[in-house]
């Protein structure tokens, strides 16, 4: 793989681009390239990952860890031109996406279903609830552990207010539960 600045004319004058561009040719053999960074380190280091992405495409094996927290924080252009080249599953496109899209997505599909628009809001809003107050921002944040400790915490009393009972507990359990 290679990286480098694309030279164009443009108004009769030779310019380049701002930006570093990777150039590889994939396994199928047709060239590809992709609008990178302007930063040639950065566009270095992307390139990298990418080039690990087609090999792992290419072998049947499973992203690792380090691979899918790249493509979480990349741009989304970037990761959809991948999905695009078949680089990356379809799937993940939609894990980068933030939790609270796919919980507006999810009410809209209880919605779809026949599911009334207040039962719809309030499985969705207490499904929210749990994950904002464990800190989950994408699909692969959820934990079923922290998840568990984060409901067992609100059924706490507090000298200020009474803890959750254990049927309210349930149903903010089931809520993540129709979620996921």
């Amino acid at each position: 793989m290679r990286i480098r600045k694309i030279t164009y004319i443009r108004d009769g004058k030779k310019t380049q681009s701002d930006k570093w561009y990777a150039s590889w040719q994939d396994s199928s053999g047709r060239l590809r390239r992709l609008a990178l960074f302007p930063d040639r380190k950065a566009s270095q280091e992307a390139a990298g990952k990418i080039e690990k992405l087609e090999s792992i495409r290419a072998s049947g094996d499973m992203i690792p860890p380090e691979l899918s927290r790249f493509i979480e924080g990349t741009t989304p252009y970037i990761r959809e031109k991948l999905a695009e080249f078949g680089v990356l599953p379809q799937s993940a496109i939609t894990a980068g996406k933030p939790l609270a899209d796919h919980l507006a997505d999810f009410a809209d599909a209880l919605r779809d279903k026949g599911t009334t628009d207040a039962q719809a809001e309030l499985v969705s809003v207490r499904a929210g609830r749990i994950f904002k107050l464990c800190g989950f921002v994408s699909w692969q944040d959820i934990s079923a552990s922290r998840l568990q400790a984060c409901i067992g915490e609100l059924r706490k009393d507090t000298p200020e207010k009474r803890g959750l009972s254990i049927q309210t507990a349930n149903f903010y359990l089931n809520a993540c539960k129709q979620f996921a």
